[in-house]
């Protein structure tokens, strides 16, 4: 009989994560934007931190049950094994994080969904330093159904021979069951329903146990309405790359916000003190009621 180790799984969950991002870096747009209030940009250059938040809370009614529909079906297609066991735990245990951006710094449906109507800013963070993260993937949306279950099927591939050869140690099977399940999370978030493809999203991923399960992480939490929403705080600056204590490439102020206020304070930022980068006025034609 096999002994499953913890490297089998690392090395499992790494393959995986290969697979999940290096699909990514094919067209990397220099710049990825976050679009959110003045208030909390302001906090943004000053921490160099964001808000990684549960995406069982996102604005999206469909978060998670389009990506996980998806990949049921795929599952209970496959000719080896249905990875009922995996399944299981991604609906009870464990829960997807994600920041959420986009590739177009000036669009109107992002002003509109996510800014107050076009009072907020958008801002722009280096790719590279995203993607050379040594925790919390860096991911593109995938909005395309056949694209989706396509990268489903590779993903279950990743993980076939393990499972297969492990059919006569259930607690072998276990083990690897977890390493799965995180990338089943992680790839569920990172598919959305094709009316959302303006949206040109990129996200930061992670997948971790529900906070009464989890020890050692600090979660922290802000209210939606009646609702309590888990998050945890990720430092941008924790890349790989060079330059990465500097992420902060340009900020666009939105079309219905007063541009000289806003400029000012965005110069009086930490980040902006640090290395000055541009302010953009947005260009989108828009009302501002």
């Amino acid at each position: 009989m096999t002994k499953t180790t913890y490297s089998e799984a690392d090395a499992l969950k790494s393959a995986a994560g290969r697979l999940l991002t290096n699909r990514t870096r094919c067209g990397l747009p220099p710049v990825v934007y976050h679009y959110t209030s003045l208030e909390v940009a302001t906090k943004i250059l000053d921490s160099h931190e964001m808000w990684c938040t549960n995406v069982a809370f996102s604005n999206d009614p469909t978060e998670g049950r389009y990506g996980q529909d998806l990949i049921d079906n795929v599952c209970t297609r496959d000719p080896d094994l249905l990875f009922a066991g995996a399944r299981k735990l991604v609906r009870e245990d464990i829960d997807g994080y994600s920041i959420s951006f986009s590739a177009d710094g000036d669009e109107l449906t992002q002003w509109r969904s996510y800014c107050s109507n076009g009072r907020g800013v958008a801002v722009g963070v280096d790719t590279e330093i995203l993607s050379q993260r040594t925790s919390v993937l860096f991911a593109r949306i995938e909005y395309d159904q056949a694209q989706q279950e396509r990268l489903i099927k590779a993903l279950l591939d990743v993980f076939r021979g393990r499972f297969l050869s492990a059919r006569s140690s259930p607690s072998r099977q276990y083990r690897l069951a977890y390493p799965l399940t995180l990338s089943f999370i992680i790839l569920r978030a990172m598919l959305k329903d094709p009316s959302y493809h303006s949206e040109n999203e990129y996200r930061l991923l992670d997948a971790l146990p529900k906070p009464t399960k989890r020890r050692g992480m600090k979660f922290e939490y802000f209210s939606r309405g009646e609702f309590s929403v888990p998050y945890f705080r990720v430092d941008l600056r924790a890349s790989g790359a060079a330059d990465a204590n500097q992420p902060i490439r340009e900020v666009t102020i939105g079309p219905c916000l007063d541009f000289n206020s806003a400029v000012t304070t965005l110069q009086n930022t930490r980040a902006f003190h640090e290395r000055a980068f541009p302010i953009n006025a947005s260009r989108v034609p828009m009302r501002c009621d």
